[in-house]
């Protein structure tokens, strides 16, 4: 319809020439997917009385997802340097950087690697293993925090995660024992190496992770009572 602009259309890029009509429009255009590195950018045309005016609303990108393994808590960094210490036993002190986390996918492997090992030779004991394994997690978590004289004691999952590394050796003579009888010389020195240590690692990361030097020989007592029990389950 013919008549006078409304006011708040005459203030827009200097207004309208009286008894002209105003006509909005507005025109999408196809967003450009060649630069797809860009951020993406939807266009739109206003056109009022013939001029045209050019305006972009910015789309956001959508924020970044960290890997699903990293929100699983799953470090091979380090996973990898809980088992060189487990695989090159020694008496110094473990770096206590290595004992704050506790993780247990390294554990959950050596556990289904020895269960493995064991069916290669026609033993189906994964219950034993996964039985016998959580109630020494348990009687090693009330012991140690018994013994313990820091406020905060260990954890459950520290102590699983412990004693699930350090049982690495155990998995390596039920390996050995696919070639080696285990009831032979040889295999009983391999059994009693193994015991020996995976006894000597944990009392090393407990030691570390507890401050109790000055107890390690009480720790070490009934770990070797539990990867004692694991030697025999592989053996027999």
């Amino acid at each position: 319809r013919s008549g006078r602009a409304p006011e708040h259309l005459s203030k827009f890029q200097g207004g309208l020439p009286a008894g002209s009509c105003a006509c909005l429009r507005l025109i999408p255009t196809r967003p450009d997917h060649r630069a797809r590195g860009d951020r993406a950018r939807a266009d739109r045309h206003i056109n009022l009385g013939g001029r045209a005016a050019h305006v972009r609303y910015p789309r956001r990108s959508p924020p970044e997802e960290p890997p699903l393994l990293e929100e699983l808590g799953v470090d091979f960094a380090d996973i990898w340097s809980k088992t060189k210490i487990v695989l090159r036993p020694s008496l110094r002190e473990v770096d206590e950087r290595l004992v704050e986390e506790s993780d247990l996918a390294g554990p959950v492997v050596f556990v289904f690697l020895l269960g493995g090992a064991l069916v290669l030779r026609g033993k189906l004991h994964f219950g034993s293993i996964y039985g016998f394994g959580l109630t020494s997690c348990v009687a090693t978590y009330a012991l140690l925090n018994l013994m313990a004289e820091s406020e905060g004691g260990v954890t459950f999952a520290a102590v699983a995660s412990f004693l699930g590394y350090c049982l690495l050796p155990v998995v390596l003579l039920a390996v050995a024992a696919l070639v080696v009888a285990p009831t032979s010389a040889a295999g009983q020195a391999l059994a009693g190496l193994a015991v020996l240590a995976s006894t000597c690692t944990a009392t090393r990361l407990f030691e570390a992770k507890l401050h109790m030097r000055h107890q390690r020989y009480l720790v070490a007592y009934p770990l070797a009572l539990i990867y004692s029990c694991f030697v025999l389950i592989t053996i027999f």
